[in-house]
């Protein structure tokens, strides 16, 4: 792992595995045997058999537990940031134990010196980071990294890999590297010989289609988890247990962490980088590549197969999913013409049914602040795994390859299309229907004219994604309200309401209205301002400031 060298177990753990010892309820003792290297023997015995110091590991923690109080509001200052520390196991065991912590002294001002570098270096680490910001006055303020890095239990050098890495136009490949790069990832085991199996790893999954690892790298923990990672998409046979369980934690962790990419991406406006990450975590959820065909999610459906059921029309899986609901003798010679077996095409429509097909809808609403969105499921059955999936409970995801039990997600996005930008995301699960509202920033896009779209994006199928248009802009929308309301109004005022209006004007204003507005140079006299006398004596094409009926109105008066 991190340390790239065998390392002893700690003391703790020894411990506990001799508390195993012995069956409960059955034997009265047992026995442990420790094998150790002779020079640790008498180190081993002094503390099996003397009361175990338990000392704090808080200090190597340190700037994750302060962005945590930060971004929850305890630690709002660096004196609040010492004052936190007094509270702590840490600063009990830095009086009675100082040799430990390499604390000099425990006088007053070494101990007051000592917390205050700590602090300081802690601070420095989150504000370089991006996880904070330091006032002059020595005042915290979090960041969005750093409630990013809180919310999901990240370590703050992986936000700060996100802050440093990601883009507008972030590739698949690209986010793969950034996933398999965080600090979570710094402790996965690389045994002994393993770096000889990473690369043999690595030429199989470059063989079969995947991306390509740097081979220098094999040894080292972020390189396994990308191979792991692509031997999941790839569905290829692990080499040995160990890589089958190292593989299990490395899908558990992913999925928080692909979660806070997204946030990150949709902080940022980025649509692209933000869908790529969304159709990233389909794969790590149906242990396939996005770009393989999606009927291909199919049990028994291999890429051949799923060709043949391409010339059958049924290209896309929503397509397969629809025919075995509605249509099921059609769906079922398709797929015995494609080579499946009796058993194999009973579960593949089994499945088929209990996935979900989603009806969307969005319109934006009158003032154009906001897209309003309805989703309903299109297919009969509740979807899902079985359980779940009441009127208001979303039910649960078929996921074979994904080792935990999840419930079925969606994302809605609220995209521009034109300028590639993200404008609102938002998170929803349900059982038979939803309704959802999508922020438009209007003030971001008054100056474009942004061609919305909404997007319905699964986070554990590939295949099943929408995207609706909503209307042409937000200022068309506005536009057409206004008018309407105009139409409704009449936009022409009555000649009682344009003099009322003169007068108020004439009575407020201590220049004229006849010489209020100043005449282009083209057209005044040199010395001379423009006035409605002028406009008079000029022909209508030439009057720069004509507008309809104005010279009946100026006759009339």
């Amino acid at each position: 792992g991190k340390p790239r060298r065998y390392v002893d177990f700690p003391i703790t753990d020894v411990l506990q595995m001799m508390g195993r010892a012995g069956r409960p309820q059955f034997d009265t003792s047992a026995v442990a045997v420790i094998m150790v290297h002779e020079p640790k023997k008498a180190f081993y015995k002094k503390f099996l058999y003397e009361p175990f110091p338990v000392e704090s590991s808080l200090a190597d923690q340190l700037p994750d537990h302060f962005n945590a109080e930060v971004v929850a509001g305890t630690i709002r200052s660096k004196q609040d940031a010492v004052d936190y520390l007094t509270w702590t196991y840490f600063f009990r065991r830095l009086v009675k134990n100082p040799s430990y912590y390499d604390l000099e002294s425990v006088e007053h001002d070494a101990l007051n010196a000592f917390l205050s570098r700590l602090v300081e270096n802690a601070l420095a680490q989150l504000e370089d980071a991006q996880c904070l910001t330091i006032g002059e006055d020595d005042s915290l303020e979090p960041a969005t990294m750093g409630r990013i890095a809180s919310f999901y239990y990240l370590q703050h050098p992986s936000v700060a890999l996100f802050a440093s890495s990601l883009g507008p136009d972030t590739s698949l490949e690209q986010l793969l590297g950034i996933l398999c790069g965080v600090a979570e990832y710094d402790e996965l085991p690389v045994r002994h010989n393993e770096d000889k199996v990473n690369a043999e790893l690595a030429r199989q999954v470059e063989d079969a289609g995947g991306f390509k690892v740097d081979a220098r790298l094999a040894d080292d923990p972020h390189t396994k988890a990308n191979l792991l990672f692509q031997a999941h998409f790839l569905r290829m046979q692990l080499p040995m247990s160990d890589y089958v369980t190292d593989a299990k934690g490395v899908l558990d962790q992913a999925v928080r962490i692909l979660q806070a990419i997204i946030d990150v991406c949709a902080e940022s406006g980025w649509l692209a980088t933000c869908l790529h990450a969304m159709n990233l975590m389909q794969m790590v959820m149906q242990g396939r590549f996005i770009s393989d065909p999606s009927c291909m999610s199919v049990p028994g459906v291999d890429e051949q197969k799923a060709a043949s059921l391409s010339g059958s029309g049924y290209e896309a899986l929503p397509q397969l999913v629809d025919a075995c609901v509605n249509k099921e003798a059609a769906a079922r010679k398709a797929l015995t013409n494609a080579g499946l077996k009796p058993r194999q095409v009973d579960e593949a429509v089994n499945h088929c049914q209990r996935m979900p097909l989603i009806d969307i809808d969005a319109k934006l609403s009158k003032n154009g602040t906001e897209v309003e969105v309805n989703l309903r499921r299109a297919s009969k059955s509740a979807g899902g795994g079985g359980k779940g999936g009441g009127r208001g409970s979303a039910p649960r995801a078929i996921l074979p390859r994904y080792p935990k039990v999840k419930e079925e997600g969606w994302w809605l996005i609220l995209g521009d299309r034109n300028n590639r930008e993200l404008l609102s995301l938002k998170r929803v699960g349900f059982g038979q229907s939803a309704r959802a509202k999508l922020a438009v920033d209007r003030s971001a896009n008054a100056v474009f004219d942004p061609d919305l779209y909404v997007y319905l994006i699964s986070d554990c199928y590939v295949g099943l994604d929408q995207e609706v248009e909503v209307a042409r802009g937000v200022g068309a929308g506005v536009a057409e309200d206004a008018e309407e309301e105009d139409d409704e109004r009449g936009f022409w005022l009555s000649p009682e309401q344009v003099a009322a209006r003169l007068a108020a004007r004439a009575a407020e204003d201590t220049d004229s209205d006849e010489d209020f507005w100043e005449m282009p140079d083209a057209a005044a006299p040199a010395g001379e301002r423009y006035s409605a006398v002028m406009a008079t004596k000029m022909p209508m094409e030439e009057d720069p400031f004509f507008w309809e009926n104005e010279r009946e109105y100026l006759d009339a008066k």
